[in-house]
C-alpha cells in the first residue's frame, strides 16, 4: 500500500464513528417464470448510524426504458426506514412483457419526497429488467474497447443501460464491429453494482440498421446529482 494510502487509512480508523458514517445501498432484479418482476435492495451502515433524521423510508420508481418513459411511482404504501442493515423486495408484473422496465428505489420523507442522505453510496439502486430476455433486446448501441473487455455505449438520448460483456470468451463474431459506427441490439440480463458499472451477460445479439430517435427529456439538477453521485 502506498504510504499516503496507508496513512489516510489510519487517520479514517481514528476518527469516531460519526465522522465517516456512510450509507450504502444496492439493488438487483430479475423478471421469473411467472412474468413477475422482483426488484430487491439491501441497506447497510458499515461506517456507524447515518445522521438523516429527516429520511423515513422508501418508495420505488418504474419506468419503459424502451421508450423513455416517465417515472411512475409503483408502491401504495412507503418502506420503512428500519435500523440498519435491511432487505426489501418489490415484486409486481410489469404493464408490458416485452418492454425494458428500470427500477429505481429512492429514499423519502415523511411526505414521501426525495432525500438524498449524504454520504452514500447509493449509485446502484438502478435495476434494468425484461420478462421477454430472448426477443427484446436489453440494450442497443455500439461497442467500445476497455481492453480487457468490451463496453456497450448506448444510443444517444437512450434510456436503456450501459454495460461491459462478462462472456469469456468474448463472442469473436462481435470483433468486426468493436469501435465501429455499427448498431446492435444486445440480448441477455444486466446487472449492476461492480466498480466499473454494469455488466451483460450476453445470450445472443443482432445487428440493427440504426438507432431509434427518442425524445431527450429535460433532467432537473437533482436528478444529475442523483445519477452521476
Amino acid at each position: 500500500m502506498r504510504p499516503s494510502c496507508l496513512l489516510a487509512a489510519l487517520l479514517l480508523t481514528l476518527l469516531p464513528a460519526s465522522a465517516h458514517a456512510m450509507g450504502y445501498l444496492i439493488a438487483d432484479g430479475s423478471c421469473g417464470a411467472d412474468g413477475k418482476v422482483s426488484y430487491h435492495w439491501h441497506y447497510d451502515e458499515p461506517g456507524g448510524p447515518v445522521d438523516a433524521p429527516e429520511w423515513t423510508g422508501y418508495d420505488v420508481y418504474r419506468r419503459n426504458a424502451s421508450t423513455c418513459g416517465d417515472w411512475v411511482r409503483v408502491n401504495a404504501d412507503p418502506y420503512a426506514r428500519l435500523a440498519a442493515p435491511h432487505d426489501y423486495t418489490y415484486v409486481e408484473t410489469p404493464p408490458d412483457p416485452s418492454a425494458v422496465w428500470e427500477y429505481e428505489v429512492r429514499m423519502v420523507d415523511a411526505s414521501r419526497q426525495q432525500v438524498f442522505v449524504l454520504p452514500c453510496d447509493c449509485g446502484s439502486r438502478f435495476v434494468w429488467t425484461t420478462c421477454s430476455p430472448t426477443s427484446t433486446p436489453i440494450t442497443k448501441g455500439r461497442l467500445t474497447d476497455w481492453g480487457w473487455t468490451w463496453a456497450i455505449e448506448p444510443c444517444l438520448g437512450s434510456c436503456l443501460p450501459s454495460a461491459y460483456l462478462a462472456n469469456y470468451p468474448l463472442p469473436p463474431a462481435l470483433a468486426p464491429y468493436v469501435g465501429s459506427t455499427q448498431v446492435i441490439e444486445f440480448f441477455g440480463t444486466v446487472g449492476c453494482g461492480s466498480v466499473e458499472g454494469c455488466a451483460i451477460g450476453l445470450d445472443h445479439w443482432q445487428l440493427a440498421s440504426a438507432c431509434d430517435i427518442v425524445p431527450v427529456k429535460s433532467t432537473s439538477w437533482g436528478r444529475v446529482k442523483v445519477l452521476y453521485r
